[in-house]
């Protein structure tokens, strides 16, 4: 088991340079990292808020992992193809039934939507193996079209977000945004560790693409980006992908 662990922790300090330095495609990044460790091996995976639009396609999914789909809404769920597994349930919630089932849990851009972090780490390593480990990729405050989403009411966040990227209006997939546990700050490494977990690590990135739309806003947003990512200005990180070893 400890073999194991140090192979993923050595993956995952060469994951992060890559994370940092090539600010594009952050989900095909996380999915390609995922493949290249965890690909061959017959592990039961679970993809908490996979909703209607899980991180892998049936396609994707290795005939060696056994695949679940979580998601708070049944409507969600109900969406996709009869070949996914799914666990309707609240991550937060109560899940007794379902502890030490799993080997790998992963979310993509959920972590923001909880309210309650702590909570979801507690129930996460409970639902973990013992050496399972999770893999989240969020947004992170304090970067500044984040900050503005978390500070927003509400509807007037949902009409931000719409406006710079129209395609989460088709998509249908703007929820309230909380923060809770989403910075890149040290202090998030011992949040996790408190709960228990044996390993913490965080890939970190500087750049965000919210002002694509906007010229001149756009460009003065990269070379932030590129600065922030010169000294490696944790306060003003954009994403992150945190990685947690039970």
């Amino acid at each position: 088991m400890q073999d194991t662990t140090d192979a993923t922790l050595a993956a995952f300090a060469r994951f992060k340079h890559q994370f940092q330095n090539q600010p594009n495609q952050r989900k095909q990044q996380l999915k390609q990292f995922v493949l290249e460790n965890f690909g061959d091996k017959e592990i039961s995976v679970l993809d908490v808020g996979g909703g209607k639009f899980p991180l892998f396609s049936p396609e994707e999914i290795p005939s060696t992992w056994h695949y679940t789909v979580n998601d708070i809404s049944d409507h969600e769920l109900a969406q996709l193809p009869p070949s996914y597994v799914t666990l309707h349930a609240d991550i937060c919630g109560e899940l007794t039934e379902h502890h030490g089932k799993f080997d790998l849990v992963l979310s993509c851009m959920l972590a923001e939507h909880i309210k309650n972090s702590q909570r979801f780490y507690a129930n996460q390593f409970r639902l973990l193996k013992d050496g399972g480990a999770g893999l989240h990729l969020h947004p992170t405050l304090f970067s500044l079209p984040f900050t503005i989403n978390w500070l927003a009411p509400e509807a007037l966040a949902k009409r931000m977000v719409e406006t710079l990227k129209p395609q989460r209006k088709i998509k249908q997939s703007v929820f309230p945004a909380f923060y809770d546990w989403c910075t890149a700050l040290s202090r998030e490494k011992r949040r996790r560790m408190d709960v228990g977990f044996s390993h913490v690590d965080a890939a970190i990135s500087y750049h965000h693409h919210y002002y694509r739309s906007i010229p001149g806003l756009s460009q003065v947003a990269k070379l932030l980006g590129d600065v922030y990512r010169a000294l490696d200005f944790r306060p003003f990180a954009a994403f992150a992908v945190y990685l947690v070893i039970k």
